[in-house]
């Protein structure tokens, strides 16, 4: 018996994987992984050593192309903070087993997710792993509410600006809510232009 398994090539450590529950931010077939039951994670340490500091979960140290872990595929969800407009998903996990890291074996494609090899073929045993829960994820912090913008309410004219508010609606025979005033200084001789539009 042969046991189909999705390859990962990802920069994410340990730390990253138990914080997520899983392993993502995938561009992910939301179908095809339901043929599947393990998750095998290979390390792409020159990556992780790249993004350390522009991703947070890129914390991998394991050996470059090296399977460490293999993941019991328990769901496949969506990625709550993508902002691309391709989909993104978490592969979650109902149970982990950490491995001594098999070399080499990421085949060196491109594509970080490779759906065309088995567990036994890359030589892991299921049966033989020490399989671990996975942790609940930890709770997320409600998202931010987008700050709200105060509209400024448009002050009715006093004075002076009434008076000129005021004359210029009744020669064009407006409203005076609708005549805008607007006053241009000028220099080295400061000077009040005073023009008058409709709204």
């Amino acid at each position: 018996m042969s046991d189909p398994v999705i390859l990962i090539h990802t920069v994410e450590g340990l730390d990253a994987i138990i914080n997520n529950g899983g392993s993502g931010y995938w561009h992910a077939s939301r179908w095809r992984w339901k043929e599947f039951q393990y998750v095998c994670l290979c390390q792409n340490l020159l990556k992780a050593q790249a993004e350390a500091v522009a991703w947070a979960f890129a914390t991998g140290k394991h050996p470059h192309n090296s399977a460490f872990l293999v993941g019991r595929l328990k769901d496949l969800v969506e990625w709550e903070d993508n902002e691309d407009e391709a989909w993104r998903g978490i592969f979650k996990f109902s149970e982990y087993a950490l491995i001594d890291p098999l070399p080499n074996v990421w085949p060196g494609l491109r594509h970080p997710l490779y759906y065309g090899t088995t567990l036994q073929e890359i030589g892991i045993d299921p049966a033989s792993l020490s399989w671990q829960p996975m942790p609940p994820t930890p709770a997320r912090e409600p998202r931010a509410e987008p700050a709200k913008v105060a509209v400024n309410k448009p002050v009715p004219p006093t004075g002076v600006l009434a008076d000129v508010t005021q004359f210029a609606a009744e020669r064009l025979g407006v409203s005076p809510e609708v005549v805008e005033i607007t006053i241009t200084l000028r220099r080295p001789a400061v000077m009040a232009e005073a023009a008058t539009k409709v709204a």
